[in-house]
């Protein structure tokens, strides 16, 4: 059985592990690395928002015709 980095460091050392992470990268890079994640996220939520809520309305075009 493989044992994979991640699982050897154990509950134990699980600060020691966050640590690890902080050092990787400086904090400015950490703000672009959250930026990157987080605007793809709002951008989806928008358009499903505009997709589920935006087309139940009838558009003024379709009210003059009748």
């Amino acid at each position: 059985m493989v044992i994979s980095p991640i699982s050897s460091i154990g509950a134990g050392h699980a600060i020691a592990y966050t640590a690890a992470m902080a050092d990787l990268l400086s904090p400015l890079e950490w703000f672009f690395v959250v930026l990157l994640a987080v605007v793809p996220l709002l951008g989806l939520g928008f358009h499903l928002w505009i997709m589920l809520l935006g087309h139940g309305k009838a558009s003024p075009q379709a009210e003059d015709k009748s």
